[in-house]
């Protein structure tokens, strides 16, 4: 099924500052790279021990008319001219979109703060109160679907959020409360909640330390090695999610501060995603855990759902 080897399963990324200095194009990026560049550059630029030491050296002396020399240069340079424009016009105008998703997301998380005081869950029936939360991951699933569709260009990127919920203390489970409609609309009938005990949750809060971003490259061998727990969704829906990039969700749960949730971004493509992409996630994922918080603590300080308290 896999076309492209990988390196790893999953990997675990704490920051993507230095993400500049990854893949091989980032050799000509560092110091020694332009340095090599230069000396090739000059060292070029000098005859070297094969080079004719005069013009009757040449078998074949070859004449190439100035106007085509001149004809050729200005084709080039205008070439490279209009090609450059166009890079910049792609690039200014995917900034441009980039900004306005990321402020339509701070947008909606801003309105679900306000309507949190103004009508808290609490104040619902359990149902209602379900419904509602449902509603707020949905939008924004789709908002952090949109955000990062533009910022990757890939079409495939989907988004999900996972909250921790529980009836008693001692079952604690992430259950998923929102998911775009980049993923089959079907796994909503079969979704299954994932104990803190096992798969991702259990990764990331006994060995990870709630911290950090996880990148999945291969699920079939991270559920081998303990690291990914395959619920039904991925038996039914195998394409659905190749490469998984997950964040843990930080924020106060009432009593303390605790893993209250997970945000799942997925790609259809193999190695979507990367250590240039750590950053985004923890931002996004730190702005929604806040906003989250504010929405499922009502004005008393009591989560109306129970979380994990087992989370440092």
């Amino acid at each position: 099924m896999h076309s492209k080897k990988i390196k790893s399963p999953v990997d675990h990324f704490s920051s993507g500052v230095r993400a500049w200095e990854t893949g091989f194009e980032s050799f000509f990026r560092r110091n020694v790279g332009i340095a090599s560049t230069l000396i090739l550059t000059v060292g070029s630029m000098g005859l070297p021990w094969w080079w004719p030491t005069s013009v009757e050296s040449f078998p074949v002396l070859v004449t190439i008319p100035t106007k085509l020399v001149v004809a050729g240069s200005l084709l080039s340079v205008g070439a490279l001219a209009i090609g450059s424009m166009l890079i910049i016009r792609y690039r200014s105008q995917r900034s441009l979109r980039v900004k306005d998703a990321l402020h339509s997301l701070a947008h909606a998380m801003r309105d679900a703060s306000n309507t949190a005081f103004s009508q808290p869950l609490s104040s619902l029936n359990k149902k209602r109160s379900c419904e509602k939360l449902e509603e707020l991951c949905n939008n924004l699933a789709n908002l952090i679907q949109s955000y990062f569709t533009i910022l990757s260009g890939d079409p495939s990127v989907a988004a999900a959020i996972r909250l921790c919920y529980s009836e008693t203390p001692d079952k604690v489970a992430y259950h998923t409360f929102g998911r775009s409609s980049g993923l089959s609309q079907g796994r909503k009938d079969t979704s299954e909640a994932i104990s803190a005990n096992s798969g991702i949750p259990r990764f990331f809060i006994e060995e990870k330390k709630c911290k950090g971003v996880l990148i999945y490259n291969d699920i079939d061998e991270a559920a081998q090695c303990g690291t990914f727990h395959k619920t039904q969704n991925e038996k039914t829906f195998p394409l659905d999610i190749i490469t998984l990039m997950v964040a843990p969700l930080n924020a106060w749960d009432g009593k303390r501060v605790s893993m209250i949730g997970l945000l799942y971004v997925s790609s259809r493509k193999q190695q979507a995603f990367g250590l240039k992409d750590t950053d985004t996630m923890r931002f996004l994922a730190d702005c929604l855990a806040s906003t989250i918080a504010v929405v499922l603590t009502p004005i008393s300080g009591q989560p109306p759902i129970s979380r994990n308290k087992s989370s440092k």
